[in-house]
């Protein structure tokens, strides 16, 4: 009686089983036949091409036009409206009421773009049939948009293809054979000096600081607080290549002026305002490519600050066309040296020919070096130059601080800028020979940025990477500045553990021998014992 029990239990288990299992299987059938709505709709935003195949050079009929945010890359589709938001289906654009925003960033309706859906000839006539990735083909879609659209893609900060060597590399703590400090014993001094034997050396009170992004690229908002932030820890700020903004240099404690290659506001005056001058030679995210601000952005500020004319397309050479030979060189530095009455002199170059490049530096005779990194942003260069190009750290730090050091430039100052982003990756280019460490989207993530990555687009929803005035007011200065305060304050704090564990007392002391790598080629091409 038990057995045929248990055997009808056994049974009745199994059937439901079966079923739940069928039910799964069948349900996965079902959901598998269509795609996600928004991956539609992003296949549809980004080549500007209907989903349903249409005859060649048709208008899609009234009531039916889409439109995309330009700064998240929603959709907003008129036959389906924005129910959430209160826009009902078959609502056109220009019916949608001013107060309404994009449910996704918050923008306002100003942000957005009609979408042209009239198919030209030739251009992407697979519409329907076109996929957004492929697994094995990672590079089909950057391929494919440059054969429908002719053109380069333009992308904002960092190449997605770098990977952060320096997460490669471990700290070593000590422990019998040196002591760690305790936070009651050690105050960690983190006083860095760039350009030791200049007139006036510039000294500032942490090894990090902010780097050079220029105004026009930023808003004079984003300057501004990035600017009082730093003050508050009493480190530096850059002007980057479109001249001092006058409330920038206000609020700056330190400031280091960029000489650039377009030369754009390199006054006398303004220089003779500036605690450095760095000559930009280059930079790796578009080394060797120079630049250009299209007339749309040259405002009238931005004009005075540069001194160009407004309104008018900018251009910065891909070099220096003033400057033709060594002596050339040569001479440009002393010029600047008098000029600012012997403030340091720092030439700005993307790592490359690491010891070629610094051969000829130490000709000119420089006060300080920055090294720019594969890895450094930028608000917008082509994707194709910036995916491939420059020597990352830690490589370039090793390799340049080990030249200096053999051919009598040990007294040059070496700062180095591009991907860092934590106090540990700081910490670690200190030990392997940098004496200051420039940061650009750490400051400006700390001043609100959210990496809608539309900087080359000028429609930053933050108020920061744009000249719009609607955008600018959402941007707090005061509140903005205190949020970098404080994150500079706990990288100070971190910076200090990690010093403290080294058996250190200052920034200064940290060396290669507190390094250790799991990786073996970077144990092969530096000092950094392997584990």
């Amino acid at each position: 009686m038990n057995e045929i029990l248990l055997y009808k239990a056994l049974s009745l288990l199994f059937a439901v089983g079966f079923g739940f299992v069928l039910f799964l299987l069948i349900l996965r059938v079902v959901s598998g036949k269509r795609r996600p709505d928004s991956v539609n709709r992003q296949w549809e935003a980004e080549l500007n091409v209907a989903q349903e195949p249409e005859p060649i050079d048709s208008e899609v009929g009234e009531g039916e036009e889409v439109y995309v945010c330009s700064v998240c890359d929603w959709v907003y589709d008129e036959n389906k409206g924005d129910p959430d938001g209160g826009i009902k289906p078959g609502t056109r654009f220009e019916e949608i009421p001013e107060t309404w925003v994009c449910p996704i960033c918050g923008v306002g309706k100003e942000q957005f773009q009609k979408v042209i859906r009239k198919l030209e000839a030739g251009l992407s006539y697979l519409a329907h049939l076109e996929r957004p990735s492929d697994e094995l083909e990672k590079d089909m879609r950057v391929i494919y948009e440059k054969a429908v659209t002719g053109n380069s893609p333009i992308s904002a900060m960092r190449t997605a293809k770098q990977a952060n060597l320096l997460d490669n590399i471990q700290i070593l703590p000590a422990q019998l054979a040196q002591k760690p400090y305790d936070k009651s014993e050690v105050e960690v001094d983190f006083q860095t000096t760039i350009g030791k034997t200049a007139n006036k050396p510039l000294t500032i009170n942490l090894p990090f600081y902010v780097s050079s992004m220029s105004f026009g690229s930023l808003s004079k908002e984003a300057k501004t607080a990035l600017a009082m932030g730093a003050a508050e820890v009493k480190t530096l700020n850059c002007s980057g290549e479109g001249g001092m903004l006058p409330e920038e240099r206000a609020a700056a404690y330190k400031y280091i002026f960029q000489y650039s290659t377009g030369r754009f506001g390199a006054t006398a005056e303004v220089m003779a305002q500036a605690d450095a001058i760095e000559i930009k030679i280059g930079q790796a995210a578009k080394a060797g490519l120079g630049g250009h601000l299209l007339a749309d952005k040259v405002t009238e500020e931005i004009a005075k600050v540069r001194g160009v004319t407004p309104h008018q397309t900018i251009i910065s050479p891909a070099n220096h066309q003033d400057i033709k030979s060594l002596s050339d060189w040569q001479k440009r530095v002393a010029e600047l040296r008098e000029q600012t009455d012997g403030a340091p002199i720092g030439l700005k170059i993307a790592a490359a020919h690491l010891e070629d490049d610094l051969k000829v530096a130490l000709l000119i005779k420089p006060d300080f070096i920055t090294l720019d990194n594969r890895g450094g942003a930028t608000g917008a260069a082509p994707t194709h130059i910036k995916d491939h190009v420059c020597i990352p750290a830690p490589y370039s730090i090793y390799r340049a601080r080990q030249f200096l050091r053999e051919n009598g430039g040990e007294d040059i100052s070496l700062l180095v800028t591009g991907g860092f982003r934590s106090s540990a990756d700081i910490v670690k280019a200190l030990a392997l020979g940098a004496d200051a460490i420039g940061l650009s989207t750490v400051p400006m993530i700390g001043i609100g940025c959210q990496q809608y990555r539309v900087c080359h687009k000028g429609t930053c929803p933050i108020g920061i990477a744009t000249q719009d005035e609607k955008l600018r007011a959402v941007f707090d200065i005061d509140k903005s500045a205190a949020m970098l305060a404080n994150l500079f304050k706990v990288y100070r704090e971190e910076i200090a553990d990690f010093v403290r564990i080294c058996g250190k007392k200052s920034v200064s002391e940290l060396e290669i021998s507190d390094l250790v790598t799991t990786d073996i080629n970077i144990s092969q091409h530096t000092d950094i014992q392997h584990a």
